[in-house]
């Protein structure tokens, strides 16, 4: 080799490697970020939903009837919208996701403990706290790091959370038939440590100056906001009128085993997961995000007509599951996106005050339909989650024809 050639190589090659440590480095970080998120949220959901199979019959097992889980899941619901508003004055996103995910650890944590109405309160109030904060930490990151296609990046956002909450009870069932109901606790008490810890290194990749109040408050109100927070309200008093009662009165109804919750358990996560991001990139390409959030209450009122039809059995339960799971995944993440899109300052305050706008509607509802129940029959009780969600989609509909005749 000539030696000018050589020296040329010696002098142009170490620069080329340079160039190329650099971008790939830079690839890296930005891939570290999403592997921290999706890898934290991964092992959260996993810890939230490993013992979901066995919930109802602990919850049988405290003798704990409809009306006392109703004041149960309430008390719980008050405890998340305080702590949710909280933090979402106080804290910085990357602190809200890491106490979220301890959450979630100490509600498998307590029950090693046993089985008993004031441990199916903490073990509900921590695993509801902490699956708030984990995910209003997770969508104001998102928010921060993703402002084009934000219907993608929230419904890819989700769908990270329910491949842990697909995989989470089938591997709780598993556990429970090979070594016993003690390692599901631990591993979920174990999961939940873990998911905290991984988190730890996006604190330097996060703002976290906080003002005591929420940013969003400064903003404009516009109407389109007030209309979907309005209706938001609504829709999640209706939802926590219900969702909280769907698994634990399946075997009531329908004759469900713990197999059968088990399955439908993990159906509900997979239409869920495999919907998420094909609606979330269908609202970034309509011209009105609130048709989908409209399609999506009807997805839920079918699903809860499965549970009045006369004669219902396991077919009838699963299929339910397969609608509750298109009606949950084709509202909360485009309601996140709608909002945060229209937030042009501060979306991840505009995130934070969404969610936690609407876990206020929550408070009461567990408690009116655990009496609804007690005194009329769930058939009864659940037309009150029906006409609400029904509601919710023509007003829905309603704000969009508005907006087409202003524009």
């Amino acid at each position: 080799m000539p030696k000018n050639l050589a020296k040329c190589l010696q002098l142009v090659i170490p620069k080329i490697i340079r160039e190329l440590y650099c971008h790939i480095w830079g690839l890296k970080l930005e891939l570290k970020r999403a592997l921290l998120l999706i890898s934290s949220s991964l092992l959260a959901a996993f810890a939230f939903s490993i013992y979901q199979p066995l919930w109802p019959f602990l919850v049988e097992e405290a003798h704990v009837d409809p009306s006392l889980y109703g004041i149960i899941a309430s008390g719980a619901n008050l405890l998340e919208f305080l702590i949710r508003w909280m933090f979402a004055a106080f804290s910085s996103p990357s602190m809200t996701f890491l106490i979220g995910c301890l959450g979630i650890s100490a509600s498998s944590g307590v029950l090693l403990l046993g089985s008993s109405p004031s441990i199916i309160l903490s073990s509900l109030s921590f695993s509801r706290v902490g699956r708030a904060l984990s995910l209003m930490g997770r969508n104001q990151i998102v928010s921060i790091f993703y402002r084009d296609k934000v219907g993608t990046a929230f419904g890819s956002a989700r769908v990270a959370w329910q491949i842990g909450a697909v995989a989470g009870p089938a591997l709780g069932a598993l556990l429970l038939v090979l070594l016993g109901r003690t390692w599901i606790f631990a591993l979920g008490l174990m999961l939940g440590v873990v998911s905290a810890l991984i988190i730890i290194p996006l604190f330097r990749e996060v703002p976290s100056k906080r003002k005591g109040k929420i940013a969003f408050w400064k903003g404009s109100l516009t109407p389109e906001i007030r209309g979907i927070v309005g209706l938001t309200v609504l829709n999640n008093f209706a939802r926590n009128s219900f969702i909280p009662f769907h698994m634990v009165l399946a075997p009531a109804i329908f004759g469900a085993k713990i197999e059968h919750i088990a399955l439908a358990t993990v159906i509900e996560r997979i239409v869920s997961l495999m919907t998420g991001v094909p609606i979330g990139w269908l609202s970034d390409r309509i011209s009105d995000r609130r048709i989908i959030l409209s399609l999506s209450e009807l997805f839920m009122v079918l699903g809860i007509v499965m549970y009045i039809l006369p004669g219902a059995g396991i077919p009838e339960f699963l299929a339910s599951t397969v609608l509750l799971g298109l009606g949950m995944a084709s509202y909360a993440p485009i309601a996140m996106a709608a909002v945060s899109e229209l937030a042009l300052k501060n979306p991840e305050d505009a995130v934070a005050f969404l969610s936690t706008a609407v876990s206020f509607s929550r408070l009461p509802a567990p408690i009116i339909t655990g009496f609804l129940i007690s005194f009329f029959g769930y058939s009864s009780a659940f037309l009150l989650p029906m006409a609400c969600l029904a509601i919710v989609g023509v007003g829905m509909l309603i704000l969009s024809l508005k907006s087409r005749r202003v524009s």
